[in-house]
């Protein structure tokens, strides 16, 4: 028992101190150890094991029991008492249950002790020059080497062919091990401390008897040596595998409980529909990639990385949602919308002044509603039907009130006494288009303009006016223009003295009224040009005339124009019926547009040919039943004619306006 006392001295520090000595002072009786100096750069906590030399040998020895090899290697390289207990032969129970607890592990070899086979599995140093983390590993010489080492410590066949070729013939596979390295000139490779010390055991042997028996004993650690080199590779793999298998499953785990914080963190849609490239470089993230549990510490140190690389994805999958979820709502408005048209059949002109799909889309309700992303508006739209007669009421007042400010701004102080409800029907008011140049455009016909609906001017700023516009289906359907493109007609004194001459009060006359006056008038400057000859105008050519052609005469108006007498005006009136009559050649003018019935579709007579040959099916479409005359190709005042007032007779030649 003292024998025993005497041999065994309890540890003084925890291994993980990373040192492998410690100066110790043993004091025999008191079975404690008095340490000398201290130890620095611990890790982890100082003095956990501090109390382990005052424990009883038998409660050390079932601890040792439970060790794996790996920690009875570190605890005999911790101090020399426990070196010199853990490395005696009385300490042999100890690695074996130490290495029985390690799965389909072979038992060692004859020729290593369990501490030098507990060394040679799990201590990572070269045996040479001890370097760590040295995972090559000869299992025929029982050696580890780093590579440096294993090039210094094999020899090739040409340098102990004499000596193996002196000892054992023809037959030295036989009694020592070799090894093949394709990366040198000469394939078979010798271990220089083997073949050192065959040929010193060689050399010491007297006769041909111990020269037998020492080939007896070479052949079976030959043999032995060659078994447990397969038995060991082959244990080393499985090693691998489950390691491997385990490294997986540490990380499989990590990954998934990222991806639960990621959860929290308000990024589950975004998980469910990452696709496969984006999940990948998710798991490869070297903060993610790494097989050790996640912490709610360790979250805390990646979840920056982690959350910089989700948030891109995150903002591409927002955006993709959202433009699906768009294209469905506005599909589904699209629906309806064609089913409105389809129920108010056939199309007129004041069809054309109704709002398309992009100003029916942008509508501040209909937006609002498509943009909720926090309802199905998709199924509330085939639940709840959409009411687009209150909503072109309202985008057709918003507009009417859009040029009223523009007829106010234009017409000045002028404008003080005039009211606001019939400020568009008087015959004083009318815009001009900035863009085809177009005179006298008036309300409604403003709405329906052809220059303010064009599809290849729509420039959408948004995503949900981009995908809006996908859903055009002709010029209609595009964006209304009318307030960027139309001007006030500024020529207001001319319209003044003209309606004025038509026997009318231009402050309270309505387009109606002057229409329904059917004065006629001739210009005395242009009949002073040709005598006897004289143009007769209505008022809006007549307005046209002045602006045109005299508009820097600097003259009143009321100056150079006189209206006729009724009898002359009742001849010129039945002459221009009868000029429309003979020229009633509307749809075989190219310049003409014409509009669809049964859908808002307009132009050419071309256009329209191979429209409703196409999408109605209609090979001969009539004018009046299957198409109409669009508001754009209405003649802007009545076919002038030519009269001779010295003869006070009229002329039979007639030109168009």
């Amino acid at each position: 028992m003292q024998a025993d006392e005497s041999s065994t001295q309890a540890v003084a520090q925890s291994r993980n101190t990373g040192h492998t000595t410690c100066e110790a002072k043993s004091i025999h009786g008191s079975g404690a150890l008095v340490y000398l100096g201290s130890r620095r750069h611990l890790r982890g906590r100082r003095g956990g094991l501090k109390d382990m030399p005052e424990m009883p040998l038998d409660v050390l020895f079932e601890i040792f029991g439970f060790l794996h090899s790996r920690d009875l290697l570190s605890l005999a390289r911790a101090t020399r008492e426990f070196r010199a207990l853990l490395m005696s032969r009385q300490s042999a129970p100890f690695w074996r249950e130490a290495r029985r607890l390690i799965e389909d592990l072979p038992d060692p070899p004859s020729y290593l002790s369990e501490p030098a086979y507990a060394n040679l599995l799990f201590s990572v140093h070269c045996h040479n020059c001890c370097k760590p983390n040295v995972q090559a590993v000869y299992w025929t010489f029982s050696v580890r080497y780093c590579d440096p080492c294993q090039k210094a410590m094999f020899a090739d066949e040409t340098e102990v062919s004499a000596f193996l070729m002196e000892a054992f013939q023809y037959a030295s596979d036989l009694y020592v091990n070799s090894r093949y390295d394709t990366g040198r000139s000469f394939g078979r490779q010798y271990h220089i401390p083997e073949i050192g010390a065959v040929r010193r055991q060689w050399a010491a042997l007297r006769d041909d008897a111990e020269r037998a028996r020492f080939k007896a004993d070479r052949a079976a650690f030959v043999a032995e040596s060659q078994k447990y080199c397969k038995l060991l590779s082959l244990w080393q793999v499985s090693c691998k595998g489950k390691r491997s298998k385990e490294v997986c499953e540490l990380k499989r785990e990590r990954f998934e409980a990222v991806k639960c914080r990621l959860h929290q963190e308000g990024f589950g849609d975004v998980l469910s529909c990452m696709k496969y490239m984006e999940l990948t470089g998710l798991k490869r993230m070297s903060s993610v990639n790494r097989a050790s549990k996640l912490t709610d510490k360790g979250w805390k140190s990646i979840r920056t990385s982690v959350v910089q690389y989700m948030t891109p994805i995150h903002d591409r999958y927002l955006k993709a949602r959202t433009e699906l979820t768009y294209r469905l709502r506005l599909g589904r408005l699209r629906d309806l919308l064609d089913d409105y048209h389809h129920s108010n059949t056939p199309r007129t002109p004041s069809s054309d002044c109704e709002p398309g799909f992009c100003e029916l889309a942008t509508l501040p309700a209909i937006q609002t509603l498509l943009q909720d992303m926090s309802s199905d508006v998709v199924q509330e739209l085939q639940i709840l039907p959409v009411d687009f007669p209150s909503l072109m009421i309202s985008w057709t007042e918003h507009h009417r009130n859009v040029f009223v400010e523009l007829a106010l701004r234009g017409l000045g102080e002028s404008s003080a006494s005039l009211e606001l409800d019939t400020l568009l029907d008087l015959a004083l008011v009318s815009f001009v288009c900035k863009r085809c140049h177009r005179r006298q455009l008036r309300w409604p016909h403003l709405l329906s303009h052809r220059c303010f609906r064009d599809r290849s001017e729509v420039h959408p700023k948004s995503v949900y006016e981009v995908l809006a516009s996908h859903q055009m289906q002709s010029d209609h359907d595009a964006p209304y223009r009318g307030e960027e493109l139309a001007v006030f007609d500024d020529h207001v004194a001319v319209t003044h003295s003209i309606i004025s001459l038509c026997g009318l009060a231009p402050d309270t006359a309505t387009y109606k009224d002057v229409e329904d006056a059917g004065a006629t008038l001739v210009c005395w400057l242009c009949m002073s040009e040709s005598p006897g000859q004289c143009q007769v105008f209505d008022w809006q050519t007549a307005i046209r005339h002045s602006i045109i052609s005299h508009s820097t005469e600097g003259a009143d108006p009321a100056s150079f124009w006189e209206r006729l007498l009724p009898v002359q005006t009742v001849q010129a009136h039945a002459l221009e019926r009868t000029l429309v009559q003979q020229n009633n050649t509307l749809s075989q003018n190219p310049i003409n547009v014409f509009g669809c019935t049964r859908c808002p579709s307009h132009g050419s007579v071309v256009v329209l040919m191979f429209h409703f040959l196409c999408v109605h099916g209609l090979v001969s479409p009539e004018l009046g039943e299957d198409m109409y005359l669009h508001e754009d190709s209405k003649p802007c005042g009545a076919p002038s004619v030519w009269i001779d007032l010295s003869a006070r007779r009229l002329c039979t030649e007639v030109q168009a306006v």
